[in-house]
């Protein structure tokens, strides 16, 4: 059995307001310690890792399964230009011993992937492989917003280059397919040994973690809604948040509904809460309405799962992307209320009865189970069941180490 050692390449999302990275809130950070604690759990002693960070918290669970290689000038806080802009040479004196050990440079930014490969090139580490991983692409806006066409195009360009393409859902492997056609002339790059290799990993959900602050639900208490998405005022973000306030002022009208409250999460802490307090407002007449903005650390937020009932999720253009927040939710007991779109479609039954195709029918389906305590149980009960038995963390992990083995076929050394 071959043996690999992983360069690990972090994309950091989650700033403060002073704009340094808050490393123990970062969506990003989750993924790669789900990720990296189940391969170490099932095949321990055929991976090791290194990665790249801005500092070390030893108080994080990922800083137990990689060693870290403290790079701060890697990282930036301003997104466009750090995620498709580095100096190789700066980089290089950093790293230049970590990769000559290393088999496979995991990146979570396609953008980086050519970056990558000049590096690999001068130091003559051809053999070394580059695994990119696409969390999202931002193909629903493209060509609406100018300044993210060369960001929109180094993810092709990344997804061509890398020995593998993963995306976190078949929409994704779709999608980038459909717009890296658009873009390069993939017959012609074939004949000179370029290839898109592209599959589906979806992000590994800690079940095990999760459960373990496991809580009744009161049915007594009042029913809580949780909207465990970034608050953003950038593009689909902010349109998902809108799309949500209004089904949530619709929902404060009925006179029917008095046993409420929201909790918004924000991992952040950068939105202006004022926005969602004078929205609602203005959308109702002195009526009792209870709602919260909670900034978590990960143990603050798992016991908001299970002290929720309902997680809602208002996106129906984020470019195919997997919801770990939804699945987190559903783990926790929460009914669900999804559009029918992109990679939700995957992740719950074909006849799920709460995936809608408006913003009327959700503001139905969601009254539905705040009305009914025994189709909520139902909702939740059919969702988690079709979750674990399809994406539970050794399917993911057993194949990932088959696409492993699969782009190091051929290697003499193997």
């Amino acid at each position: 059995m071959r043996n690999y050692h992983i360069l690990y390449d972090l994309q950091l999302s989650s700033v403060d307001k002073e704009g340094n990275f808050v490393l123990e809130k970062d969506s990003n950070v989750n993924f790669a310690t789900k990720l990296i604690k189940y391969i170490k759990e099932y095949f321990p002693d055929k991976y090791t890792f290194s990665m790249i960070v801005p500092y070390r918290n030893n108080d994080l669970e990922l800083f137990k399964y990689a060693e870290s290689i403290i790079v701060p000038e890697y990282y930036t806080n301003k997104v466009f230009s750090s995620r498709y802009n580095w100096n190789v040479d700066d980089i290089n004196e950093k790293l230049k011993d970590t990769l000559h050990k290393c088999d496979i440079i995991w990146t979570n930014n396609p953008t980086l992937v050519n970056n990558w490969k000049t590096l690999l090139n001068e130091l003559k580490l051809d053999k070394v492989k580059i695994i990119s991983y696409n969390h999202w692409i931002d193909s629903d806006l493209y060509p609406k917003i100018s300044h993210k066409i060369p960001y929109f195009i180094r993810q092709c360009e990344g997804s061509l280059l890398a020995d593998l393409q993963l995306c976190n859902s078949k929409e994704g492997v779709k999608q980038i397919t459909n717009v890296t056609k658009k873009f390069f002339k993939l017959n012609e790059l074939k004949k000179i040994g370029i290839e898109l290799c592209i599959d589906f990993l979806p992000p590994i959900i800690d079940i095990l973690e999760i459960i373990s602050y496991y809580q009744d639900k009161n049915v007594e208490k009042e029913i809580k809604i949780l909207y465990n998405h970034r608050l953003s005022s950038l593009g689909y973000y902010n349109d998902a948040l809108n799309r949500f306030l209004h089904v949530l002022s619709r929902l404060y009208q009925n006179s029917s509904i008095k046993n409420i409250s929201v909790v918004f999460t924000d991992p952040s802490n950068k939105i202006n809460v004022n926005n969602i307090d004078i929205f609602l407002k203005n959308c109702i007449d002195a009526a009792p309405y209870h709602y919260s903005v909670k900034n978590l650390d990960r143990k603050e937020y798992l016991k908001e799962l299970w002290d929720s009932d309902i997680c809602v999720s208002t996106f129906y253009d984020n470019g195919g992307c997997w919801s770990m927040s939804l699945a987190e939710a559903m783990i926790a007991n929460n009914a669900i209320v999804i559009f029918d779109c992109n990679a939700y479609k995957e992740m719950v039954p074909k006849d799920f009865k709460y995936k809608v195709k408006n913003e009327e029918e959700f503001f139905i389906k969601l009254m539905e189970i705040i009305v009914n305590v025994d189709k909520r149980n139902y909702n939740n009960l059919v969702s988690k069941k079709y979750y674990v038995n399809n994406y539970y963390p050794k399917i993911i992990i057993d194949k990932f180490d088959y696409l492993v083995e699969r782009i190091f076929e051929g290697d003499q050394d193997v």
